[in-house]
């Protein structure tokens, strides 16, 4: 399984947990009963360990949140400071995509770097269209909310008065799929080994979600569920009766004048569209077309930094919806007893300085070789739009937070864990799996490198078998089982890196380990299939 990504709450926050079961970036059970307020409400501050501090740098003194000549302020005292970062970023090959950051109506700074396409060296611009992933959920639950301004439904309808053939009956209902309450899950492992052949939610929920277990009763508990998400997005083309991107072209592209959104299959041609990229541990890029999953309600609109301004703008200013459903979207579940998660929108308050409070709303997203963080800070009226076609990390709109804020930051540098896996990798060019694992202290010791949890290996391996380097992916997974033999989890991905280098007889043995350290692990039950079938 591999490492909590685009839909893991910790990976949002600069942490890593375990895994999802493919190559679309999904959340995993374990994010079960995660206290997600306290999470959210210092999730601007926390310093991901992909880019660490190097240089700490103090910005007191300087007084941001004077609408007065604010502009000439931002450009003498706060662009530089941008500038700094973002270009020391680029400088290391950490950040390639485009940055928008205004105030109130005033656009204070949207500049682009590095490169849309890498083939032919065109640049990003700021009119690059960027995959926004899981970006993408505000605008279902604002079309479900336009839904229900018209009075074509009611957000605490269940499911199945809309979709007849809802195996779960009426239990789940539109809220608890907008507010990740439902009990679905995630796609399924075979998913993503098919996602590039589904067309159409109604495949999509008949060989997918109507095949789930529920993980628990609905409303009982939280845990992000793009499943939830997939419905919502039937039931929006099933009351329409126009698919879901001609919905959102229709009800708030046209009527924001976002004219560079789209929600369009991957074969097809796409103005200025930026290609993904991930950094290989060898050295170099892959580009991340392939392990791409198309477009849903769930993930995968295309857009730029200047609509999404537009789109945070629209709902502030109750363009589409009405003071009072606009409240109703952005008020988190159950008055925060789950998490701040609203209407799919984040929405929580931030401690922004000492004794002052701010209301912040948006979402983040990630597929791979994509990030995308847009947020509103509702009480200074700031809005930071970060898009990249990297798999950069909340360095940038947590440091652009800092700077914005008067708070100490840091300039970028390329992080240890990242020098670590260059590291082992060469080192196992060198040596057998053997000699590396008994010398293994001595090796970290020497370098003063540290592995403290079994996520930081099992996310190494994973990279290498994108780049398609299998045989090293099975030596970083068996590193990582030497070091931390009771992880179940770590069995699992040996296990599945066995099965892809064709030896079927190793992988049912590490599949079969992993089941005796916890039977019911995340990928327990794909595990007891795979052991059942190649009995």
């Amino acid at each position: 399984m591999k490492g909590l990504n685009e839909n893991g709450i910790l990976t949002r926050l600069g942490k890593s947990f375990l895994k999802p079961t493919g190559f679309f970036i999904q959340n995993i059970l374990a994010m079960k009963n995660l206290c997600l307020k306290l999470l959210f409400a210092t999730l601007f501050f926390i310093s991901n360990p992909s880019i660490t501090r190097a240089q700490t740098i103090d910005t007191s003194g300087i007084n941001k949140h004077s609408d007065v000549n604010y502009k000439q302020q931002f450009d003498q005292d706060i662009a530089p400071k941008l500038d700094e970062i973002l270009d020391e970023a680029v400088k290391l090959d950490l950040f390639s995509g485009c940055v928008l950051i205004a105030k109130g109506d005033e656009l204070l700074f949207n500049k682009a770097y590095g490169e849309a396409n890498k083939d032919f060296h065109i640049k990003n611009t700021v009119d690059t269209k960027f995959n926004i992933a899981s970006g993408t959920k505000p605008f279902t639950g604002l079309s479900i909310m336009l839904l229900a301004q018209k009075g074509l439904l009611s957000i605490y309808d269940p499911v199945i008065k809309y979709l007849p053939d809802f195996p779960f009956g009426e239990k789940i209902t539109i809220y608890h799929c907008l507010t990740h309450t439902s009990g679905l899950g995630h796609y399924t492992q075979e998913y993503n080994e098919r996602m590039h052949n589904i067309r159409g939610f109604d495949s999509f929920l008949k060989e997918f979600v109507y095949q789930e277990k529920l993980l628990f009763e609905p409303g009982t508990q939280y845990s992000y569920s793009n499943s939830g998400v997939i419905v919502l997005g039937a039931i929006i083309e099933k009351i329409s009766g126009i698919t879901y991107a001609e919905f959102l072209q229709k009800e708030i592209f046209e009527p924001l004048e976002m004219k560079n959104s789209c929600s369009e299959m991957p074969e097809e041609v796409i103005e200025n569209r930026a290609s993904g990229y991930q950094s290989k541990i060898s050295g170099g890029y892959i580009e991340t077309s392939l392990f791409i999953s198309p477009p849903t309600s769930a993930t995968g609109l295309r857009t730029t930094v200047g609509d999404l301004f537009k789109f945070i703008q629209g709902v502030n200013k109750n363009k589409l919806l009405s003071e009072e459903n606009k409240k109703i979207m952005l008020k988190p579940y159950l008055n925060d007893e789950l998490g701040p998660y609203a209407l799919l929108w984040y929405k929580y308050d931030s401690l922004i300085t000492a004794g002052q409070a701010c209301e912040i709303i948006g979402h983040y997203g990630g597929q791979p070789g994509f990030r995308a963080f847009y947020f509103h800070y509702i009480n200074y009226k700031y809005t930071v739009v970060v898009l990249s076609n990297y798999d950069c990390n909340m360095y940038i709109p947590t440091t652009i937070e800092k700077i914005l804020f008067n708070k100490t930051y840091s300039l970028p540098r390329i992080s240890d864990n990242q020098l670590l896996y260059r590291y082992l990798y060469q080192v196992f060019s060198e040596e057998s799996n053997e000699v590396v694992s008994k010398n293994f202290s001595g090796l970290l010791k020497n370098k003063n490198y540290k592995i403290d949890n079994p996520s930081v290996l099992n996310n190494a391996g994973y990279a290498l078998i994108k780049e398609g380097d299998i045989k090293m992916a099975i030596n970083f997974f068996r590193l990582n089982i030497v070091l931390f033999p009771e992880d179940a989890n770590a069995y699992d991905s040996l296990g599945e890196a066995y099965m892809k280098d064709g030896n079927t007889k190793l992988a049912i043995e590490n599949y079969k380990k992993a089941l005796q350290i916890d039977s019911m692990y995340g990928n327990a039950e794909y595990a007891r299939c795979l052991i059942e079938k190649y009995k």
